[in-house]
Formats: C-alpha cells, sequence, structure tokens
C-alpha cells in the first residue's frame, strides 16, 4: 500500500517557512512576469501525453488565487487575465502524431494547456504540434525534411500572436 499525504500550501507569507517564502518569491516573479507579457511563448515536449515536470511547476507558480485568477463570492472561479488582451502561442512537439481521428484522444496536453490558460483569463491562444518527431529519432526522415512545414506555420503563428505594436 502507498500513502501520500498532500496538502496544499498556504501562500500567505505571515504562515509560511523560510523554504516558503523562497517559492513565494518565485512565484511572485514568475507571475509578474506573466502581468508584464503581452505574449507568451510555450514550446514544450509532449512527455507520456502530457505537460513535463518543468512546465507543470511553471503553471503551479503562475497559476494563483488572488493573482491570476480568484473565486468569486458564490464560489466560481474567475480568470483575472481575461480582456487583457494576453495571447499564447504554444509549440508542442512530440515523438508520435496526435492529430489522427482515434489518437487526439491520448493528447492530454493541449487540452490542458488551453485549459489552464483559459482558467486565468486567456482565450486567444495558437496551437502548432509538432508532432511525429520520433521518425527523426529513428532516421526515417531527416530533420531538415521534417521541420520543413513548420518554417512557414511558426512565422504566420507569430505574426498572429505578436502585438500590433511588434509587427
Amino acid at each position: 500500500m502507498i500513502s501520500i499525504g498532500l496538502q496544499a500550501p498556504s501562500l500567505r507569507p505571515n504562515t509560511t517557512m523560510k523554504n516558503h517564502k523562497r517559492a513565494i518569491a518565485l512565484s511572485d516573479e514568475l507571475v509578474a512576469e506573466v502581468l508584464a507579457a503581452d505574449e507568451i511563448v510555450v514550446a514544450t515536449p509532449m512527455y507520456n501525453f502530457a505537460v513535463p515536470a518543468a512546465l507543470k511547476a511553471w503553471i503551479d507558480h503562475v497559476v494563483r488565487a488572488g493573482k491570476t485568477f480568484r473565486y468569486t463570492a458564490t464560489g466560481r472561479p474567475e480568470g483575472l487575465l481575461a480582456g487583457k488582451n494576453k495571447k499564447v502561442l504554444a509549440i508542442v512537439a512530440s515523438g508520435g502524431s496526435y492529430k489522427e481521428a482515434g489518437l487526439s484522444a491520448l493528447d492530454h496536453e493541449l487540452p490542458y494547456l488551453r485549459f489552464i490558460f483559459g482558467f486565468m483569463g486567456i482565450t486567444d491562444i495558437h496551437f502548432i504540434q509538432v508532432g511525429g518527431t520520433g521518425a527523426v529519432a529513428q532516421g526515417r526522415i531527416s530533420a531538415k525534411d521534417f521541420l520543413a512545414p513548420y518554417l512557414n506555420e511558426i512565422p504566420r503563428a507569430v505574426r498572429h500572436t505578436a502585438s500590433p505594436h511588434l509587427q
């Protein structure tokens, strides 16, 4: 039998210990970056059909009650970044291609990223799925040939995602 005791940490500085204060300071810094950004670019692999641990850790630092979301008086969550004109470009690489019918149900990363940014109030999200990198690793296609279709898609997505003052 495995017993794991998990408890949500308190993010109130007066109730934390030294390590918690360091974690909150990092979280405050990352939240400040998100609040200041017009665009957020996420380039990530898919690990075991979901986000890698490092990206999940970043998400856990920036999804903060009272900072990027809040609970209303009725207990419903509300994204505090709604209406801030923030955009996300997420480039997701995976060994297999999960865009085909029947395999998309295995992709838990894109729905999760769409949900988590939406939870904070960011709904302008553009995804580029770079699926099938396993073929490069197996030598079935060269990296140059594999990347060729994306060399046009990425700049188009950046133009779509970029704020008008950056275009």
